[in-house]
């Protein structure tokens, strides 16, 4: 029996996502290892640990490499994890905007939401218009 392969955008989707997963996590370690050698209160350290690296893990790796595999919750879980995390970040966003301290540095801002935004959306887009090939193969 010949096995049938993925479709491309959904590999391209899949390959996004555990780019910017590892991107997120090693992003999270280096800030870890960088501040290990100033006084920063363990708490920093734990948030860092604890936000980056399940971020990383079940936001895009997880998702990914179960789309890869050609499961159907793979699937659900990356479109699932991928809204929730577009939406409450527009949400921050946006009372962000209405604050004044958007004003104390937009390109940090601008930064986070353009990354944000490269990060989920793209997979999100392409994962949503190729659903029914992927349907197709997954079991």
């Amino acid at each position: 029996m010949e096995k049938i392969s993925l479709p491309v955008k959904t590999k391209i989707a899949a390959w996004w996502m555990i780019i910017f997963g590892g991107i997120i996590i090693v992003s999270g370690l280096w800030e870890v290892f960088k501040e290990v050698g100033h006084y920063y209160p363990f708490s920093l350290v734990s948030l860092i640990l604890f936000f980056y690296i399940p971020s990383g893990l079940f936001v895009f790796l997880l998702p990914s490499l179960l789309l890869l595999r050609g499961k159907r919750i793979g699937w659900y879980l990356a479109i699932v994890m991928l809204s929730i995390v577009t939406a409450l970040f527009s949400l921050w966003y946006a009372t962000v905007i209405l604050t004044k301290y958007f004003m104390k540095d937009p390109f940090f801002w601008l930064e986070t939401f353009l990354i944000v935004f490269i990060s989920c959306l793209p997979p999100l887009i392409i994962l949503f218009f190729d659903r029914k090939n992927f349907w197709k193969i997954a079991s």
